[in-house]
């Protein structure tokens, strides 16, 4: 929190939840990056207090989070500059109110907009702790339950067709039912021995594991 601008720095619009990534200069010598927002590094950040809040509701970390990333869309270059449109800047002049550096890709802006916007997910992500796996999805996941010999979740995905849910950090090919089925681990399914599962499935889907 001390690396992110609560109060407006300037007269200018654009500088709350503004986030400092680097306190030093490149190289010892310049750019000196004390005070500069680089926002991409924030966003960042925000993803991970979007994941906290859940956990600590009393906690300001939603809207940090919120600012944050509305700070993000705020940077991002607008259609006066047609080469660099809707990339993020490398870091912004706060007294100049002006993005500058190299174009970056938007996408973690865009992740976070989805939280900001109150919209679906679009990734989700659930560790599993008494399993000791974490689960990855195209759309929110609902854990149902979380025990040492098997675990329960629903996930709303949101693609049209099918598409993948990935388990990783499983110690051994757990047995699998979708949707109230025994499922065998064969395409379009797989395990791999590195400890992660894959799945296809559509729409909105439960599944079941055997740990």
């Amino acid at each position: 929190m001390p690396l992110v601008y609560l109060v407006n720095p300037t007269a200018g619009p654009v500088g709350p939840y503004s986030t400092i990534a680097v306190l030093g200069a490149t190289s010892w010598v310049a750019p000196v990056w004390f005070g500069r927002p680089v926002q991409w590094c924030g966003l960042v950040y925000a993803d991970a207090l979007y994941r906290l809040a859940p956990h600590d509701r009393e906690g300001p970390w939603r809207q940090l989070a919120d600012g944050i990333t509305a700070a993000g869309i705020q940077h991002t270059w607008k259609a006066v500059d047609p080469d660099r449109q809707g990339l993020l800047p490398d870091f912004y002049h706060l007294r100049e109110q002006r993005s500058d550096g190299p174009g970056i890709n938007p996408g973690t802006v865009e992740a976070n907009a989805i939280r900001l916007l109150k919209q679906p997910a679009l990734y989700d992500m659930r560790v599993l702790r008494a399993g000791g796996a974490i689960v990855h999805a195209p759309g929110a996941i609902a854990v149902e339950k979380d025990a040492a010999d098997g675990a329960a979740f629903r996930v709303a995905g949101w693609p049209a067709g099918p598409y993948y849910v990935l388990v990783s950090g499983l110690k051994k090919a757990p047995t699998v039912r979708l949707g109230g089925k025994d499922t065998p681990l064969t395409p379009p399914h797989e395990y791999l021995p590195t400890g992660n599962l894959v799945l296809r499935v559509e729409g909105e889907a439960r599944i079941e594991l055997g740990l």
